[in-house]
């Protein structure tokens, strides 16, 4: 749950980062996006003469194909049967009737009724075949006035949710029915508390009006509910609040919230700070475009910084260089803070075992093997973080260099397993005219010798001495020896020379 907690408040951050930059082109991202709500009451259904058959109430609409069997002289016998554009049904022999306003439930009962008094034990059952289909106009603030194919138990937010511009209000619908009457519906109420009488089933005839929205605010961070909001005449934050956003969580910071104004002049916003748990907040009244942004009080959290090798990205040769800022508690240990780093950001060439940690107040290097606490959960030496602490994470090289009296010194890719001997071949080879292969010296990356039988590891470094006898003599001892040759013909010619001049 503290992880959850934890990267909501990193979250949040982000989040105010963003609405302090909040301009002309991301409110014209956000507009409209309460429309994403009406999707949700969207009601597919595949098998539609199936699902009537489970369900009585389905209203009985024109284009309804039925079919009623019963016994007849002990056979079976079928009659099938459609509803007409006026609401009839022809029974044939049966006789017509009128079926307008009937459920299925009330149209079976009628039809089994009337086989029943001609026909005694005929054990009548009716069935619905196919369900009609009927076109209801779409218009008023819509991406294009258009025909919506309904059925029986089509419903208002079918017949919108597709159909909806930026500008579409979702709580100011109107459905004016075939003979005249109209009513206004509030589609994201409808929505909100599954009240399915704010959703009504549409019917042949009705026609659709979509009116454009008023205002629409968006509410970010602290809040049980975040989104988008349409608001009404006299509904103000309280409204907001109380109805759509579900309220504050326990983890508001509330005297901290602030609104983002679009002041509608140029690229400008403004930022007006709010203090939510006065009770006078509440009527404070919205603009259209406000972003309600709610800080938490984990981001009051003091903060320490992963710093390193993280964030290992494939088909590269090193890790990204990222800082990861981390907000701790008062006892926070570094075994905590290490295991809710985000997924990924430890990775195989994170060398943990000589991270250390940088003390912002004393400037204080404390090594820590982060590797042991992490992989072996030995919590022996887990030293408590303090704020502004930088956890550096080097890099760990998987490569070993080899150097001196080899034919290619340079470094080797690491291979697990392996000896000196194998990563001299890789570099070549000895140079034979330089060195006579002993005398070899390894150093692991602490720059500690090893012994020679070591098992190589990774950023260990091999050197292979210059000692050839011909090489040391020819390199070393030679130009010696021929210095020495010159200084002695040099002294030789100076004692001719003075012998000549001296009389």
């Amino acid at each position: 749950m503290k992880r959850k907690f934890i990267l909501c408040g990193l979250l949040v951050l982000l989040v105010l980062e963003a609405g302090a930059q909040t301009g002309i082109e991301d409110l014209g991202k956000l507009r409209g996006s309460s429309n994403e709500a009406i999707k949700a009451a969207k009601i597919d259904i595949p098998n539609k003469t199936g699902f009537v058959m489970l369900n009585p109430d389905y209203p009985v609409t024109p284009g309804d194909t039925y079919t009623i069997s019963y016994l007849y002289n002990l056979k079976v016998t079928s009659l099938p049967f459609f509803v007409e554009s006026d609401y009839t049904a022809n029974l044939s022999f049966f006789g017509k009737i009128n079926v307008r306003g009937k459920s299925f439930g009330q149209l079976r009962t009628t039809v089994e009724a009337i086989v029943t008094r001609a026909y005694p034990d005929s054990l009548p059952r009716l069935v619905i075949e196919s369900v009609g289909a009927f076109p209801v106009l779409v218009k008023g603030e819509v991406r294009i006035p258009a025909y919506f194919q309904g059925w029986g138990f089509s419903r208002l937010s079918d017949a919108v949710a597709d159909r909806l511009s930026p500008y579409s209000s979702l709580r100011d619908i109107e459905v004016v029915s075939a003979d005249g009457r109209a009513a206004s519906y509030d589609l994201y109420q409808a929505v909100l508390t599954s009240d399915l009488a704010r959703n009504p089933i549409i019917r042949p005839g009705d026609v659709v009006i979509v009116h454009r929205l008023r205002r629409e605010v968006f509410v970010k961070g602290e809040v049980h509910r975040e989104g988008a909001f349409q608001l009404l005449p006299g509904e103000e934050l309280g409204t907001v609040l109380d109805q759509f956003a579900g309220d504050l969580t326990s983890l508001a910071d509330a005297p901290k919230a602030f609104i983002i104004r679009f002041l509608g002049e140029g690229n400008r916003t403004d930022t007006l700070y709010i203090d939510l748990s006065s009770p006078q907040a509440r009527d404070t009244q919205l603009q259209d475009l406000d972003i309600l942004v709610v800080p938490g009080l984990m981001e009051r959290l003091p903060m320490v910084f992963f710093e390193g090798a993280l964030f290992f990205k494939p088909g590269t040769k090193s890790p990204i260089a990222a800082v990861i800022p981390f907000p701790i508690t008062g006892d926070q240990r570094i075994s905590t803070a290490l295991a809710n780093l985000p997924d990924g950001a430890i990775t195989p060439v994170s060398d943990l075992e000589r991270a250390t940690i940088v003390r912002a107040s004393t400037s204080e290097v404390i090594p820590v093997d982060l590797h042991r606490i992490y992989y072996l959960h030995d919590l022996s030496a887990d030293p408590a973080l303090e704020e502004g602490d930088r956890i550096i994470i080097p890099t760990k090289f998987f490569s070993v260099f080899v150097g001196g009296a080899v034919e290619d010194a340079g470094a080797q890719p690491y291979v697990a397993g392996k000896t000196y001997m194998e990563y001299i071949q890789l570099a070549g080879g000895f140079n034979p005219e330089l060195t006579t292969g002993k005398g070899v010296r390894i150093y692991d990356r602490e720059g500690e010798r090893q012994p020679i039988t070591r098992i190589i590891q990774p950023e260990d470094k091999i050197y292979v001495p210059r000692n050839n006898p011909l090489y040391v003599f020819t390199r070393q001892i030679g130009p010696i020896i021929t210095t020495l040759a010159a200084a002695l013909s040099l002294v030789l010619n100076l004692d001719d020379i003075i012998g000549v001049l001296t009389p």
